[in-house]
């Protein structure tokens, strides 16, 4: 099966606060597998507390963060068990001075079950590497189905960042002295990316993503060897 990813919104925010509503609405739709990825500065950056939709409807899981000095990148999944359209609520323990965010479905993937979306993703990584360009080696256990995603964040607004050979490009999100970059891969290859101007501070993370097909095919109606009839 074929993983789709599209990116359903991304942005930024300049505000220094402790939490904050993403402006569109996003239609989640029942059964596939959504992630959020979050690039913040501020002077020790944290991970958010937690990310929801605005009404009641589902919340997201952690699946890593990334810190290196000012700057922080984290991934967040979800499977939602009915449609919802709403926008995102994600707040912090502390005030955070910029941030950037993409929002990203995927269909075909493994993640329709599980805690949050949890079957859907495989092994993880992460980089601190501030000197372009930059690479995470994934572990896609042989499954050339398999596919991933990944975002970077950098200290700077003024990166132009380029995604990897065969990656898909999302969006570029700058606010002041903050950049974030997401891109995905339906396809066996790590994560890589490069840039042109200076980033003191960059954190790179990403996942495999399984797909649906993933694991040895269910056999049907297999014939009984040595029956009489």
């Amino acid at each position: 099966m074929t993983l789709t990813f599209s990116e359903l919104d991304s942005g930024n925010d300049g505000t220094d606060t402790d939490g904050f509503t993403t402006v569109n609405d996003v239609a989640f739709i029942a059964n596939r597998t959504y992630v959020v990825m979050v690039a913040n500065r501020s002077g020790s950056p944290t991970t958010p507390d937690t990310i929801a939709t605005t009404s009641a409807g589902f919340s997201f899981a952690e699946v890593l963060n990334n810190v290196n000095s000012t700057t922080q990148v984290s991934m967040w999944r979800a499977t939602p068990s009915s449609n919802v359209t709403d926008t995102l609520d994600i707040t912090w323990p502390g005030q955070e001075l910029r941030i950037t965010w993409s929002i990203v479905e995927i269909q075909g993937s493994e993640g329709t079950s599980g805690n949050n979306g949890s079957d859907a993703f495989g092994n993880t990584g992460s980089s601190d590497d501030s000197a372009t360009p930059a690479a995470i080696t994934l572990d896609f256990a042989s499954d050339a189905d398999d596919g991933a995603i990944g975002y970077s964040g950098f200290s700077a607004g003024d990166i132009v960042p380029t995604e990897e050979t065969g990656w898909t490009a999302g969006s570029v999100e700058a606010v002041e002295s903050v950049t974030g970059f997401a891109q995905f891969r339906d396809g066996n290859d790590d994560f890589g990316v490069s840039w042109t101007n200076s980033s003191s501070a960059t954190a790179h993370i990403a996942a495999v993503v399984k797909d649906a097909g993933s694991g040895a095919p269910a056999v049907e109606n297999a014939p009984m060897l040595g029956a009489n009839f």
